[in-house]
């Protein structure tokens, strides 16, 4: 897999929020397939601030849609806090919507993919995320990706 040309991508700890299983499973089986080691999880995003507050969480993978705090609520709370504001952030929601996904690029996220998708996709976003640095290209080139493939 790409991913593994990488140094740093195995030691990178990976946090997945989704309330759905299914998904959960689906996406931490991807990451260690791409050499991820270290994947937390959480089922909401309430959870997943408290993962995150603990420390030592470098990649968060997360739905928009959960019952409670919306991924998107946990993403302006994480872009909002110093500590955290520079963690990449890829949403990964059924919501493709052209608004919804600007709401994303204007909370700062790093990079969106829409559900359903593929290995190769998930592949591709984090790729796209690992090769920009988090403090000068993430809302161009995040609004760039989101126009022209927020799918693929």
């Amino acid at each position: 897999m790409v991913l593994q040309q990488y140094a740093r991508f195995g030691a990178l700890t990976f946090l997945v929020v989704d309330d759905s299983i299914t998904m959960r499973r689906f996406i931490k089986r991807c990451l260690r397939e791409f050499g991820a080691v270290s994947i937390h999880e959480s089922e909401s995003a309430n959870a997943a601030w408290g993962a995150v507050c603990a420390g030592g969480v470098d990649f968060i993978l997360c739905d928009w849609n959960m019952p409670g705090t919306s991924g998107i609520d946990l993403l302006a709370r994480v872009r909002e806090d110093p500590r955290y504001s520079s963690l990449p952030f890829l949403m990964v929601s059924a919501e493709s919507k052209l608004e919804n996904i600007m709401e994303a690029i204007q909370n700062g996220v790093s990079n969106y993919l829409t559900k359903p998708f593929t290995k190769d996709s998930l592949a591709r976003k984090i790729i796209a995320i690992l090769d920009t640095s988090a403090a000068d290209a993430r809302p161009d080139s995040c609004q760039r990706d989101a126009y022209t493939s927020a799918s693929s």
